[in-house]
């Protein structure tokens, strides 16, 4: 709880302090570095080049469905397949080549600037849930050491944001890390799902405060599924009734 205050009060500062700068150095675009509107943070060119994942999506994985607007799933082997513990994800994004440039600033280079873009995006998603069911929002937890490493878990930014939208209760402590995995990223496909086996934990007290809840999953990314899947199974396996997961991208 301490932690969650701790980081509302720095995210209040760092508002100030980034409207104080607007005001004395124009607002510059913060991938080609050309001049934007401050709402943007995006020039026209670097906008255009985001790849927006429209309706029709899958409802199991979120990626857009472009053969027929009838189907409920795509094609991919792991939807039609294999069972997730999640009931479904949503994604914003498409993760290209320049999407990776975008979310590679959020998650390593603290530009906090992003906030205003993703609480646009998030405003938008948010229309399309069921918002007054849900119980919690959760972020994707970071392993302690990565968080002290970095300083800041980029997903439980997005949570609190989306959280701030939906007023959905919002909760960085219930679901934790207990395993320094490698990075996913770095794994065949095969691996990531052995790498996380196990590496999420909900003390006895909490699993009594998400019995029979819905949860708000949110994470930066959703690449495979695994890490969302993982988290959704501890939960689940917790007594929560019913896990939905979003991400800013979908690789």
């Amino acid at each position: 709880m301490a932690g969650d205050i701790k980081q509302n009060a720095n995210m209040r500062i760092i508002d100030y302090f980034e409207h104080a700068i607007n005001i004395m150095y124009p607002p510059i675009c913060i991938i080609c570095k050309s001049s934007c509107w401050i709402s943007n943070i995006l020039c026209k060119e670097c906008w255009e080049k985001i790849s927006f994942i429209t309706r029709p999506f899958c409802k199991k994985c979120g990626t857009s469905l472009t053969t027929s607007s009838s189907m409920i799933l795509c094609t991919d082997d792991f939807c039609i397949n294999e069972k997730h513990c999640y009931n479904y994800t949503i994604s914003i994004i498409e993760y290209n080549d320049f999407a990776k440039q975008i979310i590679k600033k959020f998650k390593f280079h603290a530009i906090f600037k992003l906030r205003k873009l993703l609480k646009n995006w998030l405003t938008y998603i948010s229309a399309t849930l069921e918002c007054k069911d849900i119980d919690y929002i959760f972020p994707v937890p970071l392993h302690k050491s990565k968080l002290k490493l970095r300083g800041y878990n980029q997903s439980a930014i997005i949570a609190k944001i989306m959280a701030d939208i939906t007023k959905i209760k919002y909760n960085s402590k219930i679901l934790v890390k207990i395993k320094n995995t490698a990075n996913q990223s770095e794994l065949s496909k095969n691996l990531r799902e052995k790498n996380l086996k196990n590496s999420f934990y909900i003390s006895e007290n909490n699993r009594k405060l998400i019995q029979g809840k819905k949860i708000l999953l949110i994470d930066d990314v959703i690449t495979t599924g695994n890490t969302i899947n993982e988290c959704s199974k501890t939960l689940i396996q917790h007594g929560a009734t019913e896990v939905i997961a979003i991400s800013i991208a979908r690789r």
